[in-house]
């Protein structure tokens, strides 16, 4: 029975195993798996990744408290709060009462209809009332050309208090009259719709 001869062992050079000299042919050493959601692309860090002050870059302050870049582009200026409007209450009635007193105005002024009235004996009075009265109610409306800041309420209260006075001197000695009790009711309302205005000071 012969012997087989020994096989020759190839000790020169060639390729090594992918696990290192010593590992077995054809098998691979395991691979971490890449994170979920992270595409490997250098544009950003894997979800997860949190700066040295415990924040994710870009969503919270970095070192001395500045702000990373937003992930998404520069953030624009955050909008001031803006301060709540006035209510529909507080537009509404100042408007509803100061065309009733100029209503009313009007009306009292033209008592009795005929030539006894104020707007014949008292010409220029009358006038004068009716001016202050609309001027109350339109007051609102001249504020873009007005350019002091309180110009409005100034001017509304000027002409409030210039029918106040004619009340005084001119429709309290005949209050009781149809005449006065008209122009008292308009004076009233005019005068109401100042003290509610939106832009007298709070």
């Amino acid at each position: 029975m012969t012997s087989e001869a020994p096989r020759p062992v190839f000790t020169g050079p060639g390729p090594v195993p992918p696990g290192g000299p010593g590992a077995p042919v054809g098998v691979h050493p395991p691979q971490a798996a890449p994170a979920q959601g992270w595409t490997g692309r250098p544009d950003g860090p894997p979800p997860g990744w949190q700066g040295p002050d415990g924040a994710a870059p870009g969503f919270g302050p970095g070192p001395h408290g500045a702000h990373g870049p937003h992930p998404h582009g520069p953030a624009g200026p955050v909008p001031p709060q803006g301060q709540p409007g006035p209510s529909a209450a507080g537009i509404g009635l100042p408007t509803v009462a100061g065309i009733a007193g100029v209503v009313l105005v009007a009306l009292g002024l033209s008592i009795p209809f005929d030539k006894t009235s104020s707007w014949v004996t008292q010409t220029a009075w009358s006038i004068f009332a009716l001016l202050a009265a609309l001027l109350v109610v339109a007051a609102p409306a001249l504020r873009g050309s007005i350019r002091a800041p309180r110009g409005v309420w100034y001017l509304t209260a000027a002409a409030g208090g210039a029918l106040v006075g004619y009340w005084l001197l001119v429709v309290l000695p005949q209050v009781s009259s149809n005449t006065g009790f008209v122009l008292t009711l308009g004076v009233g309302a005019v005068a109401l719709t100042a003290w509610l205005s939106p832009h007298r000071p709070r």
